[in-house]
């Protein structure tokens, strides 16, 4: 028996969702999750890789400074048992603390100077979007903008601190532009009916260009359902993710550790993943510490300075 081809999956693929869709319409059963606990979490997670750890640089620090017992210092590896989180997609689950919203790298520290990734002018590209519910995280992660006046600092600190809120419009206006592309033509109708305002296409990032450039791009469990060559088109299609970020790819994927796996669902190796990616840049980062069936991986262009 021959394998299927990437345009056979494909299809497969995309009439898979369409079908969810047209059954459930714009329901987590619409785009396979059991609940929008676990959907939330690696949106958390996800968020929280596009602003990684900054350098900081101390100025002097005082001696209280010094002595700081390290429980007041942001960890960002926190257990899941830590934050009152259990695995699984049960619906009932409790929304874990927003993991990007207490990021050390969201944090101005007074006597240190703080460098990473600009997170300022940033065109992000969701590959895989589904109703492109991403967006609607990004743009309640952070409070609304205050005048810089009234915050005290620069226009440009000001738009730094409120960039991830808003409807597409208010996006633009802090600095992020969001694109989202989907196979499944049912997925793209639906997320245009409930989100307008957004820039979505139906699109095969391995076939055609998406209207680029792009700073960040971003895929949240799309490899589950590739089929006999899952571990290989997986492989195509981070490199191809990678080739259209100037700044950094963030994917999620089922882990091959999970400690329960379901027949037919591609379960990647976190280790063999990590050293793929490696291949493409040595700045990668490794996250397994969130849900136990699921781990995410950053390619960085550059590293923080």
């Amino acid at each position: 028996m021959s394998r299927e081809t990437w345009q056979e999956a494909r299809d497969r693929i995309a009439g898979f969702f369409d079908g969810l869709v047209d059954r459930y319409g714009y329901d987590m059963r619409g785009i396979d999750y059991g609940g929008r606990a676990t959907q939330q979490i690696r949106f958390s997670v996800i968020a929280d890789l596009m602003r990684p750890p900054r350098i900081a640089r101390p100025q002097k620090p005082s001696w209280p400074e010094l002595t700081r017992p390290s429980s007041a210092i942001p960890d960002r590896t926190e257990s899941l048992s830590a934050q009152g989180v259990m695995a699984g997609d049960d619906p009932a689950i409790s929304r874990p603390p927003e993991i990007a919203g207490s990021s050390p790298a969201m944090t101005s520290k007074e006597g240190s100077e703080e460098i990473g990734l600009p997170i300022n002018s940033l065109r992000v590209l969701d590959v895989g979007c589904g109703f492109a519910d991403f967006a609607d995280y990004l743009e309640k992660l952070s409070p609304p903008p205050r005048h810089p006046r009234e915050s005290g600092g620069s226009a440009e600190a000001s738009a730094l601190d409120s960039c991830f809120r808003g409807n597409d419009a208010l996006l633009a206006a802090r600095g992020i532009e969001y694109v989202g592309v989907d196979i499944a033509p049912a997925m793209i109708a639906a997320a245009r009916r409930r989100r307008p305002d957004l820039d979505l296409h139906r699109l095969d990032i391995l076939a055609e260009d998406p209207p680029g450039p792009f700073d960040i791009v971003v895929a949240n469990g799309t490899f589950y359902l590739l089929g006999d060559e899952a571990e290989a088109t997986m492989q195509r299609l981070v490199a191809r993710m990678f080739a259209l970020a100037r700044g950094a790819v963030i994917f999620t994927s089922l882990s091959r550790w999970a400690p329960r796996q379901e027949p037919g669902e591609f379960y990647a190796d976190p280790l063999r993943t990590l050293e793929f990616c490696r291949g493409l840049t040595p700045c990668v980062a490794l996250r397994h510490d969130y849900l136990p069936h699921d781990f995410a991986v950053a390619l960085y262009r550059t590293p923080p300075r």
